[in-house]
């Protein structure tokens, strides 16, 4: 009977124990993580640019608002989704761009494509990835108008590319009241 026992040329290929490498492996990758939170792209994402533009105009008993994304992020980010306001909620929200893509369903979705330019729609949640040319639009239905707050700014709630969520402050241009005449006299405040 033939006995086996370790192979010695193979021994020398196993890693020994070691405290210390470990202790560095451990900080390296907490300086890692530490590094990737801290960094703005990755774990705060921006959804506009500098010199952003959008708008909004009332629609049926609703108020349709879109806003320009220049997104600065690492990778993409998905846009999950829009809290809603005082005194309205979110119907539906869509990533306008240049690019085959679901198109939105809805009374709103030919105005959506009016409002944001010509383009394919993704319906939220939706990834946009740094330099795309794409709109946000978001179709406000009014619940109460006396509770509509003029200048409320709209969150919106994202996943980073490492998996990280963030929230984002639009302008109140994306609000649902940020044309107060025009919505008192439109059908979504006189019924």
């Amino acid at each position: 009977m033939i006995e086996t026992g370790p192979d010695p040329t193979l021994e020398s290929l196993v890693p020994r124990p070691s405290t210390a490498r470990d202790a560095v492996l451990v900080v390296a990758g907490g300086l890692l993580l530490v590094l990737l939170w801290f960094s703005p792209l990755v774990a705060r994402p921006a959804l506009l640019g500098e010199g952003y533009s959008g708008g909004n105009a009332p629609v049926d008993h609703a108020v349709l608002t879109f806003v320009e994304l220049a997104p600065r992020t690492v990778g993409s980010v998905r846009i999950d989704s829009v809290e809603a306001a005082p005194g309205a909620h979110v119907a539906q929200a869509w990533v306008v761009r240049d690019r085959p893509g679901a198109a939105p369903e809805g009374p709103w979705a030919d105005e959506a494509r009016k409002q944001a330019g010509e383009g394919d729609d993704d319906p939220l949640p939706a990834s946009v990835r740094q330099g795309e040319d794409a709109s946000l639009v978001i179709a406000w239905a009014i619940d109460d108008c006396a509770q509509l707050v003029e200048g409320t700014e709209p969150t919106v709630h994202l996943t980073t590319a490492i998996g990280t969520r963030a929230e984002v402050t639009l302008p109140d241009m994306s609000g649902p009241m940020f044309d107060r005449e025009n919505l008192l006299a439109s059908p979504a405040c006189l019924g």
